[in-house]
């Protein structure tokens, strides 16, 4: 494995989707995030390995948050908005593989309620 692969794949995944119009997307965890936005963040098996002999896959969540907003239904329909956004971009990568969408969470970050949805990726890398 390439010294640079691991940044190089989250450079590959946060390329493709800023051009999905989900707001701001973080390859690391913020200190203060500007929303809506996506936090991509290591799966706890952070590499595992491919099919093949040297192929290695990333394990990623893709963390979906929305703008807070008091209206919980405006709050839930947003997510809903984003989610799809988010699978048609990543989907577009074809070394990445779909793991599955966690259901909406409550989220706290910096004392700000927001909803989020966890989107599990594989992305194999040689």
């Amino acid at each position: 494995m390439e010294a640079t692969a691991i940044t190089d794949a989250l450079d590959v995944i946060t390329n493709t989707l800023e051009t999905a119009g989900l707001g701001t997307i973080y390859n690391h965890v913020p200190a203060k995030p500007v929303y809506p936005c996506v936090i991509i963040t290591p799966m706890p098996e952070f590499i595992t390995d491919g099919d093949v002999y040297t192929q290695r896959l990333i394990n990623l969540m893709v963390w979906v948050l929305v703008a807070p907003t008091p209206d919980n239904k405006k709050l839930q329909l947003n997510l809903y908005e984003q989610i799809p956004k988010a699978l048609d971009a990543l989907e577009s990568l074809g070394a990445l593989q779909f793991d599955n969408v966690g259901q909406p969470v409550p989220v706290e970050y910096n004392q700000v309620k927001t909803l989020a949805a966890i989107i599990e990726v594989n992305y194999l890398i040689n």
